[in-house]
């Protein structure tokens, strides 16, 4: 299926990503791993104006701990997170987790970020109905 035009910004700091989506009245799809945004694109699910790609910003990768703090940038990938020594030495269930959400080819670009903001869309079918929360007994 073919994407709907749309336009493209690609800025290179937190600054300029934030004027942008300011600029779109906040209507634009922020993209980091696209893992979650392309596919819904392709079926028609959101139709965006404008998306803001945030591969080229420039620390949004970091991966760090403070104080026994951990500290993830948005584009911090499930690979990453998995392979990070930082979080195999503190926190070492989430690497393991992160290592375990996808195939190898996923989590190579599938960020954590994307998977968080993607949860609130879950309860849609393939067709962007809402589908009925699961009955608990």
């Amino acid at each position: 299926m073919r994407l709907r035009p749309f336009e493209l910004i690609q800025p290179d700091t937190v600054a300029e990503a934030v004027d942008a989506l300011g600029r779109t009245d906040g209507e634009a799809k922020l993209i980091a791993g696209g893992t979650a945004l392309v596919p819904m694109i392709r079926l028609g699910l959101i139709r965006p104006d404008h998306v803001i790609a945030l591969h080229r910003v420039s620390g949004l990768a970091e991966i760090r701990a403070e104080q026994g703090v951990l500290h993830l940038g948005a584009m911090v990938t499930m690979a990453g997170l998995h392979r990070a020594p930082v979080v195999r030495g503190g926190w070492p269930l989430l690497a393991e987790a992160a290592g375990r959400v996808a195939t190898p080819a996923i989590c190579s670009s599938a960020t954590l970020s994307g998977w968080i903001s993607s949860k609130g869309r879950r309860r849609m079918d393939w067709r962007g109905r809402r589908r009925a929360p699961p009955r608990r007994s």
